[in-house]
């Protein structure tokens, strides 16, 4: 309660429940903002540097909205209809529904973006809406960065035009300036239901500090905004085109220029809040956002609830489509909100990742720089790495760096028609040539994240001369269901460190919800390199042979235990915590107890072959 007994109303959502916890709220004074209005189905809105141009309606007459542009402008662009037209100012829209479901309820966690498209189309007329086919352009000139504020209140823009990859064209176009020192800015505030069928927005250069800036509490929908399927057949059948490998919140195709320059990178897209549905669809092969055909893209979220779905040869929340060159590299950064990202089987074969890298057909796969201290993630891809590097169909892998310090992660690589499932966090999966190598991977887990997948390492490969990539892990925190995979035949011999509080429980090679690359080794499956383990826990882990860890290869190959518990671990046949068929190991401290092998030998420990060594003056028990 404040100034005499009013009260204030606050959201308690993700707010976790610890006895004892202060939770304190900071009040910030509310500004009232005076703004320039705009009514988009009166024209279009263009704001450069300098100017800024468009129309509203003032008791039913078209009224010209002109001066000069200041970044401390606030713009309001909202759209009336021939039926829903007051004498000035922004109309009240009810929600859009489908079957009694809100609109902005109906998008989240909608895996399937034809319904999206369709379904839209369907019941948006019913509010009393109406299309428009005119947009909002942002353009830097005159050698001048610009800063440019936007809210959008129930915007229905169809403009765009897929009939070739060098279009702009799009629902709200950002053209920030292109140098490398330029600190251009779009922020778009999101009232009510807004739908368009892209936002274009390219970045060329990764040292500037241009962004395209999202939040507010309203929705956001960016998929085929026509809601007319393409009649040309095409490799992918027929289907919605309209963006054919431009991405839907990002930048172009690579085979677009304006000035010279290609428009395909998408560097400083920032998500702090708001609804936001990005879809694209199997004809359109191209990512939901980052980067464009072969582009490159780095993505902050901070906030809101994101779903993204593709069917793409790029990443679905990253680097950008290809097919004979090479995909876009990713690099994502997740603070918070709630995130949905699938990348599903697409037809050109190419295994691509939900959150990462871009994969290509005839080039390596590139690189997934990811980040996340917090938030709600769920990622699946299907034959590619959920989380990390982009894939090839027929070269190497690409190369992921993967560090998770809090928030809770589910990643899911999983087979397809044409697909073995991949790692579900780490190296992108190699292809089929002679000798093409799954991605590298270095992962750093620390915190408290929850994080459930499959497997943790570097890329698998479908490639039979071809090995699964080197991996650099280290982990001393969090509560984690995976098997972290140590393979033999890198160029760069895998290492792997478990200390402090770090978990691995419940983690079975049978499971077909989380798929593992190996069969063997519950928790950990390890080849070549060394794993040592100073801390933490394994527990209620299984696997055909080696219930935690399995262990093969040559005397240096090494498991050595210091610290930590290996507990309630559990094998098929052999070695309920360990199965031993070659290398090193050395137990000089720690304890591996509980541990049960169903019907083989080893309820603890199976050794076939390798050395192993218990050091009299260790503490192991």
């Amino acid at each position: 309660n404040y100034d005499g007994g009013k009260k204030i109303k606050t959201s308690l959502e993700n707010i976790e429940w610890n006895g004892g916890k202060r939770i304190t709220y900071t009040l910030h004074k509310t500004e009232t903002k005076t703004y320039i209005y705009f009514d988009l189905a009166a024209g279009n809105v263009t704001i450069n540097s300098s100017t800024y141009t468009g129309y509203k309606y003032e008791n039913g007459n078209k009224t010209p909205v002109t001066g000069t542009h200041l970044k401390e402008n606030e713009y309001y662009v909202y759209q009336t209809s021939s039926t829903n037209r007051p004498a000035s100012g922004p109309p009240t829209y009810k929600p859009v529904t489908v079957d009694g479901i809100i609109w902005s309820n109906y998008i989240i966690n909608n895996k399937v973006v034809e319904d999206v498209i369709e379904k839209w189309e369907a019941n948006f007329a019913a509010t009393g809406r109406e299309k428009t086919k005119n947009y909002i352009s942002v353009t830097s000139t005159e050698g001048k960065d610009i800063v440019c504020s936007i809210t959008i209140d129930n915007i229905y823009s169809t403009f765009q035009n897929g009939s070739n990859s060098s279009n702009f064209d799009a629902g709200i176009i950002f053209s920030p300036l292109d140098s490398e020192s330029a600190a251009s800015s779009l922020n778009l505030h999101l009232v009510g239901d807004n739908r368009l069928g892209r936002i274009q927005y390219a970045n060329r250069y990764p040292q500037n500090t241009n962004q395209l800036i999202f939040d507010g509490e309203g929705s956001l929908t960016a998929a085929d905004a026509d809601g007319i399927k393409n009649t040309k057949q095409d490799v992918a059948g027929y289907g919605y085109t309209s963006n054919w490998w431009k991405s839907v919140i990002g930048s172009n195709d690579s085979d677009g220029t304006v000035n010279g320059y290609a428009l395909e990178n998408s560097y400083g897209i920032v998500i702090n809040g708001g609804n936001i549905y990005a879809g694209s669809t199997k004809a359109e092969n191209c990512s939901a956002i980052g980067g464009g055909g072969n582009g490159e893209a780095t993505i902050t979220i901070n906030g809101g609830i994101i779903t993204a779905v593709a069917t793409t040869t790029g990443a679905t929340i990253g680097g950008g489509m290809a097919i004979n060159a090479e995909g876009g590299g990713g690099d994502v950064i997740i603070n918070g909100g709630n995130i949905y990202a699938y990348n599903f089987e697409n037809p050109y074969k190419i295994p691509s990742a939900a959150i990462g890298g871009g994969g290509s057909k005839a080039k390596i796969g590139n690189f997934g720089n990811v980040t996340i201290t917090g938030g709600n993630i769920y990622a699946y891809s299907v034959g590619g790495t959920a989380i990390g590097g982009g894939s090839s169909e027929t070269a190497g892998g690409g190369d992921a760096k993967v560090t998770i310090t809090g928030g809770n992660v589910i990643a899911i690589s999983t087979k397809g028609k044409n697909m073995p499932a991949g790692a579900g966090i780490g190296g992108g999966t190699g292809g089929t040539y002679t000798g093409s190598n799954g991605g590298k991977a270095t992962i750093r887990i620390s915190g408290d994240p929850i994080i459930r997948t499959g497997s943790i390492g570097g890329g698998k490969t479908n490639s039979s001369s071809g090995h699964i990539g080197s991996a650099d892990i280290l982990i001393s925190g969090g509560d984690i269901q995976a098997q972290f995979v140590m393979a033999a035949g890198a160029a760069v011999k895998p290492k792997f460190e478990m200390s402090g509080n770090a978990l691995i429980r419940n983690s079975s090679t049978s499971d077909s919800e989380y798929p593992h690359i190996e069969d063997f080794g519950g928790a950990i499956y390890l080849e070549d390199g060394t794993f040592l383990m100073k801390g933490g826990t394994i527990r209620n882990c299984s696997a055909q042979k080696g219930g935690a860890i399995y262990i093969k290869g040559s005397t240096d190959t090494k498991f050595e235990m210091s610290g930590g518990s290996i507990l309630e671990c559990t094998s098929q046949t052999d070695g309920g915590a360990l199965y031993m068929e070659g290398g090193q190991v050395i137990l000089s401290g720690g304890t591996i107890s509980k541990n049960v092998a169903s019907k083989g030998n080893g309820g603890a420990i199976s050794i076939l072959g390798g050395d192993f060594s218990m050091p009299e003056n260790g503490t192991a028990t």
